[in-house]
């Protein structure tokens, strides 16, 4: 009986102490973002070394639809190029920050940053990046594939209101620079998750109106 005893206690003590390594590690480091709140429309963000660490360390899936000098371009190299020639830049309810520009010498290419600012150990950071898929006879109509790319788990059932507001806002406005050329709307989001995991949605699905998907 002494020795059974004996174990048990030698167990819980291991236990116990076990216990208290685990609560001794220290939190995760929250990352503060103000700094990006100062951005304003007509700045290049994308030289900036936090917005450049951030994007390193928000974006580790691969992208495969995009080369450049025979090779895949990492997530956050094609954000730079998607950024090249810089766009606007909105602060909503000064948290959320959105970045917009395109590609160099071809503004039909345009890219957008979502981050949520607040203090937090991993900022939830969304790119969204088109791909044209189609283009109609005389020009008249460009059929478009939108890529999300996300630093955490999105659930687009339940999609942070503050992106869907910002999406609708930024796709209206790429939608209206180009009407006057041609009629350009989505037909498949594909959510790439941090995993590498993909999820392929309808544009109704995220929130763009109809309006935005050139139906009448």
């Amino acid at each position: 009986m002494k020795r059974v005893t004996l174990v048990s206690l030698s167990l819980l003590l291991s236990l116990s102490l076990a216990g208290t390594a685990q609560d001794a590690r220290p939190a995760p480091a929250t990352v503060d973002l103000s700094a990006l709140r100062s951005f304003k429309t007509g700045q290049d963000i994308k030289w900036d070394k936090q917005f450049q660490a951030l994007m390193q360390s928000s974006f580790p899936q691969r992208q495969t639809f995009w080369r450049d000098h025979g090779r895949f371009q990492s997530v956050p190299e094609l954000i730079q190029t998607f950024l090249g020639v810089p766009g606007t830049i909105s602060l909503d309810q000064d948290r959320y920050l959105t970045v917009d520009g395109c590609v160099p010498h071809d503004g039909g290419d345009r890219g957008m940053v979502w981050i949520d600012t607040a203090p937090a150990a991993r900022p939830p950071v969304i790119f969204v990046v088109p791909q044209t898929v189609r283009t109609d006879p005389g020009e008249k109509g460009v059929s478009l594939h939108l890529w999300f790319f996300t630093s955490a788990q999105l659930n687009w059932q339940k999609m942070p209101q503050p992106f869907a507001a910002s999406l609708a806002n930024w796709f209206d406005a790429y939608h209206a620079t180009w009407a006057k050329y041609f009629n350009m709307w989505p037909v498949m989001v594909t959510i790439v998750q941090p995993t590498g995991e993909t999820v392929d949605v309808l544009p109704a699905q995220v929130g763009l109106s109809k309006r935005a998907e050139g139906e009448q």
